[in-house]
């Protein structure tokens, strides 16, 4: 009898130690900060908390439960993930920070975070899971940004510089043969800044770059390269097919209207042998862009021509319709025969210089008759 008594006060105290327990980790369940939940592996939830619930946009467990009778087509983004994730666990019982896109109860995609592993297994092959599930969406954000921030200029949204070095030399390889590089430079920024301020000089940046941008093939990279140059890096493309974007770029100045009506003088150069230094094409681009430069009426630079050309007429106004009688002669002649953009911006500079050492030579052997 003594016996008796002692066994059962034995079952009482252990039924009160259990029922201690269960209220313990029901209260550790409900309260919990991060979710938790049972789900089988046919893809039904078994049990979810209030904090995952409230995660996914439900009011209750109860709704939620309700809700996903198919994990891999209702939760998970990408149904594949879920038969990923559903591998891992079968061959090694545990699965840690597994991250994976979810819908919630609102078709919002979130990012979610979870610790999981087996707890029970049955004969026809089917398991139960059980596990810890977090939100990192925002945590995902901030790093995307960061990671956006570190390969994007601010200003344009374009590539910046460190992202396009980077990947030069990722193309730089026989397969991406020919690789063409457009060089473009923003005429009379420094100007528009004193004159105007830096904000309207923003601006012109900013219009400069959607231009470039719109006269781009999808799969050319785009780079604002400094203050007021850009690059583009054309894989798999040759001079003549570069040309066909610059063409492009110079119909959308022309229709820019007003004062502050954007201008970019272009150059072009490619690599069409794996032994060529790809910075030395960017550098031929450069050097074909400057020639650009002195060449266009709108840039700074090419008001020192004009001040050559000037102190010619000067000594000869019969030299200043020479020069653009020959000039127009030269476009004529370098569109005829297929000269490319850089070669005509030579042609044009040949023609407006040839004369040029007659600035030199005193005026009255210049009218002699």
């Amino acid at each position: 009898g003594i016996e008796k008594i002692i066994n059962e006060k034995r079952r009482q105290d252990s039924e009160r130690r259990l029922k201690k327990s269960e209220q313990r980790y029901r209260r550790l369940f409900e309260k919990s900060p991060v979710g938790i939940f049972k789900t089988n592996s046919s893809g039904s939830v078994e049990m979810i908390n209030p904090h995952l619930a409230a995660i996914l946009g439900f009011d209750s467990a109860a709704e939620t439960i309700d809700y996903y009778n198919d994990l891999g087509e209702e939760l998970y983004v990408n149904s594949e993930r879920r038969k990923q994730f559903i591998t891992r666990i079968k061959e090694e019982k545990m699965v840690n920070n597994f991250v994976y896109q979810a819908y919630d109860k609102n078709k919002n995609i979130l990012w979610l975070e979870m610790n999981a592993r087996i707890y029970q297994e049955n004969e026809n092959g089917s398991f139960l899971i059980e596990g810890f599930c977090w939100d990192i969406t925002e945590r995902r954000k901030n790093a995307e940004k960061i990671k956006y921030m570190g390969f994007h200029d601010k200003l344009t949204g374009l590539y910046n510089r460190a992202f396009l070095e980077e990947e030069i030399k990722r193309v730089d390889t026989q397969r991406q043969l020919p690789i063409s590089i457009i060089m473009g430079d923003l005429n009379n920024l420094k100007l528009i800044n004193d004159t105007y301020g830096h904000q309207t000089g923003d601006k012109l940046i900013e219009r400069a770059a959607e231009i470039i941008e719109l006269s781009c093939r999808e799969e050319d990279i785009i780079a604002r390269w400094g203050g007021d140059e850009f690059v583009v890096l054309l894989p798999q493309t040759k001079v003549k097919e570069s040309e066909v974007v610059i063409n492009r770029i110079n119909e959308q100045i022309k229709e820019e209207k007003g004062e502050l009506a954007v201008s970019i003088s272009i150059g072009t150069a490619a690599k069409t042998d794996i032994e060529q230094d790809l910075m030395e094409v960017l550098t031929k681009a450069e050097d074909r862009m400057y020639k650009n430069k002195i060449a266009s009426r709108k840039s700074a630079r090419s008001s020192v021509l004009s001040a050559f050309l000037t102190s010619l007429k000067e000594k000869s106004s019969e030299t200043e319709e020479h020069v653009q009688r020959m000039s127009k002669l030269a476009k004529r002649f370098g569109e005829k025969v297929g000269l490319s953009n850089s070669e005509q911006d030579r042609l044009y500079l040949l023609t407006q210089m040839h004369d040029i050492g007659k600035i030199s030579v005193p005026e009255e052997i210049l009218n002699k008759n």
